[in-house]
């Protein structure tokens, strides 16, 4: 796997890389694991930043672990089960100053994230490259958008048709209020605002 390049340029300084995982859930941190897997510290400097409660996934040998917060896998399961936002604009401010610390500290040449959605403004403020890991069906470009009622009470208070049907009707009032406590941040920092759900995710 070759994130950057291996040349010449590569041997005069190991490339710094930075994976952040967002741990609601193991997901979010094993699929960037997965993906530094795929390296070797011989060739790159290798961080890798998740809660505590998954340090133990992180390998020992040639990569640094740094620890940061995040909410519970508790919390985020309570927010998706209300359908309310899972993150309120004081959590986001919150992330983006433990990532500004990270970046300034860590210095890598990339970042990347798995739903660590603050990492849009943190990366773009320190200037620094930023992929993020996302399931395809979240993009806008996926050729399916359609999307599904999640489990949620009116599925138990009116059936799967109905409540389906009463989501697609207020599925973009709902994800607007989703992406409001990101884009009153995204207007704090200057940078416009994201009108999409899947946009921020």
């Amino acid at each position: 796997m070759n994130l950057i390049g291996e040349g010449a340029n590569a041997t005069a300084r190991k490339r710094r890389i930075l994976f952040v995982g967002e741990s609601v859930s193991l997901a979010h941190v094993g699929r960037p694991l997965a993906l530094l897997a795929g390296l070797t510290p011989d060739l790159y400097e290798l961080h890798f930043a998740c809660a505590e409660c998954y340090s133990q996934f992180v390998p020992k040998e040639g990569v640094a672990f740094h620890p940061i917060f995040s909410i519970s896998p508790q919390a985020f399961m309570a927010a998706l089960a209300k359908g309310k936002p899972i993150y309120d604009s004081f959590t986001l401010q919150r992330y983006i100053r433990d990532d500004l610390e990270l970046l300034e500290q860590v210095k890598p040449d990339v970042v990347v994230g798995d739903f660590r959605i603050s990492l849009a403004i943190s990366a773009r403020v320190s200037n620094i490259p930023y992929v993020n890991i996302i399931n395809a069906h979240w993009s806008r470009y996926a050729s399916d958008l359609r999307f599904v009622i999640p489990d949620h009470p009116l599925v138990q208070l009116f059936g799967f048709r109905i409540a389906n049907f009463l989501f697609s009707l207020f599925r973009p009032l709902a994800f607007w209020l989703h992406a409001g406590p990101m884009n009153m941040i995204r207007n704090k920092y200057g940078l416009t605002p994201l009108h999409r759900l899947q946009d921020i995710y």
